[in-house]
């Protein structure tokens, strides 16, 4: 992308919408999207806020996921297996590398099939 061809897309999407009609163009202040040329009147060109968490939908995925592991790690069921210090002794491994083993097994496999199948029910 240059700033030629982003004004060519700025005039080829306005020539497709309404003459009439207010547009307001919103970009990301990438190099190639600074001062580009108002394609036509009634357009109007934004810069995006430096950032934009709410607007990046994968902020808001790995905030859900983060959202889902904390409730899901606060469980008592879950809580009583990470303080299991004679597990942890069991498999010869230090409580913090048994707290972190138990988190990759449960979160890797039933937290994300659980989550998946939230998505595709609809529930949180």
């Amino acid at each position: 992308m240059n700033r030629e061809r982003f004004a060519d897309f700025l005039t080829q999407t306005r020539l497709n919408v309404d003459p009439e009609e207010d547009v307001i163009f919103i970009n990301d202040g990438a190099p190639a999207h600074n001062n580009p040329l108002v394609p036509a009147a009634n357009t109007e060109l934004k810069k995006l806020p430096p950032c934009s968490p709410f607007l990046n939908i994968v902020e808001q995925a790995i905030s859900a996921l983060k959202g889902a592991i904390k409730a899901y790690i606060s469980r008592p069921e879950f809580q009583y297996l990470m303080g299991d210090r004679e597990a942890a002794r069991n498999r010869q491994l230090r409580l913090g590398e048994f707290r972190m083993n138990l988190l990759k097994e449960h979160c890797r496999e039933t937290l994300v099939q659980q989550l998946l199948l939230n998505a595709v029910n609809g529930t949180e």
